[in-house]
């Protein structure tokens, strides 16, 4: 993945930096994101609150119908959420699912205020991913992103796949190759 990302609906790039990283056993699927620090303060402090209103980076995975939701902010904060439906509108419902095993950390990088995410999801935490071939490769259907609430209280919408309108557009998801 790298830092090619783009706004939401294709509208250019961010001016915040972000990258991400993706690596995989049998057991865990494990993602990094380094990502500028936020224009706002963070102050998001529970587990399952809506880090999306103020700064996170997330990680979206298609299962079936719907889609499992990680977020995690500078503060080491985690929201994970399961849809079971992309229909499903009561986020707070879906929060009260927690991934089995997750694990995650933060860290801050540079005198720029950087920071780093590393979140470690067992597959078995998350049973429903839906899985592929792309090439003679297995994949999982999903997206890479970060949300970013701006000091005017617009939103810097961050993804790796080619969302128009959400993150968790699963017609829109992107194939993450699992090959060796």
């Amino acid at each position: 993945m790298g830092s090619a990302f783009h706004l939401i609906g294709g509208a250019g790039r961010s001016a915040h930096f972000l990258e991400a990283a993706a690596l995989w056993d049998d057991d865990v699927f494990y993602v990094s994101y380094v990502s500028d620090p936020s224009p706002v303060p963070v102050t998001k402090k529970d587990r399952d609150d809506d880090l999306f209103n103020e700064c996170a980076v997330e990680i979206f995975l298609r299962a079936g119908n719907g889609y499992y939701e990680i977020e995690v902010n500078p503060l080491g904060v985690v929201l994970d959420l399961y849809f079971p439906n992309v229909e499903e509108e009561d986020w707070r419902e879906m929060a009260k699912y927690d991934v089995p095993g997750l694990q995650w950390i933060v860290k801050s990088m540079d005198d720029r205020g950087r920071w780093c995410t590393q979140i470690a999801i067992p597959w078995a935490g998350v049973p429903e991913v839906s899985r592929a071939e792309y090439e003679g490769n297995p994949c999982v259907f999903g997206n890479f992103a970060r949300s970013q609430t701006l000091p005017d209280g617009s939103y810097d919408l961050t993804t790796w796949s080619p969302a128009e309108k959400a993150f968790c557009e699963l017609d829109k998801m992107g194939c993450i190759i699992l090959s060796s």
